[in-house]
């Protein structure tokens, strides 16, 4: 055995687990909390979760509490919901099928479950920053490692093949693509995805794909562009209901892939979490279903981050439009050498603090997505928030 992995007499936790941080934006909702439980007001421009309420919640039937919910249920998910998936996706995969999707405990799970099979010990992933503050963390837990291939606002946030082939070893076995994409809310278009899925078919490589805000999009057709819509040849799909669908707290997702890469997933899950919970997955498929919760979202969406967008260059910041998601990244490298509510501004992180201490405007530093010199601020709370928050931020920052 490794000697890093073994655990020796008197110690109680092994060397990967002490390696692996703390979620940032875990700690961020800590420091709010207790801010705001102290009568600070803050303005919640941090958070990652739209504040909708979610389409058709409800209290189960007694005979659906006998019938589906106390018993174990099938491994995969429930029947109903992976057909509601296949049906309602609008981008499935050709040749797969409902036995193609394993449900998860959210689409965090699966983003995980799909790097322990794709980054064993030893592998390389390539991972485009700015990036999801997990899938590093991830990785350090797979034993896999990440290969961060930078790309800055005069990309839009967008990698190309070309970036990925100067970054690519000889232990790469994949490439992480998030799109729509936390932080940055960019976009890539159906021939950017189309140039990546061939030259991940030259490399044999695995690509990732990260589709969680996917129905979070503004652009025509309602939905971005998915790397199911490309010739790519091994790819593995992650969606979940937590953000378009304002269900977070009920931990649905799903991972969509071939058996190759299915089956171990399922092994995972089957000695850790069973399978995902049923009650939850009952509710995620009647939200799928509901055709005419979407559109309401991304309009409401839309005009959030258009009074976001307004307040962030009205403030004096430079920010590339969102074209999805719910979050704006702008640069701000034009504060440094400022001080606010005490605070000396010198990087992304002193900024964050400075615009808490001193406005009450709560983010998310950039470097927590490998991007130093931005901030993250959200649009998914309700428009009067986002415009109160957007006038509090000119007002700090005039």
């Amino acid at each position: 055995m490794c000697a890093e992995w073994a655990i020796t007499v008197g110690m109680t936790i092994t060397v990967p687990a002490k390696r692996v941080p703390p979620s940032v934006t875990g700690g961020i909702r800590d420091r709010i909390k207790a801010l705001s439980a102290a009568g600070q007001a803050i303005y919640r421009l941090d958070a990652g979760e739209v504040d909708f309420t979610s389409p058709d919640v409800r209290t189960p039937s007694p005979t659906e509490i006998a019938d589906l919910l106390n018993p174990y249920g099938p491994p995969l998910g429930l029947a109903g919901l992976r057909e509601a998936i296949v049906q309602t996706r609008g981008a499935f995969p050709a040749g797969l099928t409902v036995d193609d999707i394993l449900v998860t405990n959210g689409a965090k799970q699966a983003v995980y479950l799909a790097l322990a099979v794709l980054a064993p010990p030893g592998a390389d992933v390539l991972v485009p920053a700015p990036h999801w503050v997990s899938y590093l963390p991830m990785l350090e837990m797979t034993g896999g490692r990440a290969v961060v291939v930078p790309a800055d606002r005069s990309q839009s946030f967008k990698v190309t093949p070309e970036a990925l082939e100067r970054a690519v070893t000889p232990s790469t076995t994949a490439v992480v693509i998030n799109t729509p994409g936390n932080p940055s809310g960019s976009v890539y278009t159906r021939d950017e995805l189309e140039a990546i899925a061939t030259w991940a078919n030259e490399r044999g490589l695995w690509i990732l794909s990260d589709e969680i805000y996917r129905h979070i999009y503004f652009g025509e057709g309602g939905s971005a562009p998915s790397i199911a819509e490309t010739t790519a040849e091994r790819f593995v799909i992650v969606d979940g209901l937590s953000k378009a669908y304002a269900l977070a707290g009920w931990r649905v997702g799903w991972l969509i892939a071939e058996k190759s890469v299915l089956g171990p997933a399922k092994s995972v899950m089957s000695h850790t979490t069973s399978h995902a919970s049923n009650y939850p997955q009952l509710v995620a498929e009647r939200a799928l279903r509901d055709s005419t919760y979407l559109p309401l979202v991304r309009h409401e969406l839309r005009e959030r981050r258009d009074a976001l967008v307004s307040a962030i260059h009205n403030a004096g910041l430079d920010c590339v439009e969102p074209q999805g998601s719910i979050y704006t990244f702008p640069s701000i490298e034009s504060l440094y050498g400022r001080s606010l509510g005490g605070i000396d501004i010198v990087d992304d992180l002193s900024a964050s603090e400075a615009l808490l201490a001193g406005g009450g405007i709560a983010s998310v530093p950039g470097s927590a997505f490998g991007a130093p010199g931005h901030l993250r601020l959200g649009y998914g709370r309700n428009l009067a928030e986002i415009t109160a928050a957007g006038e509090r931020l000119i007002e700090t920052l005039r």
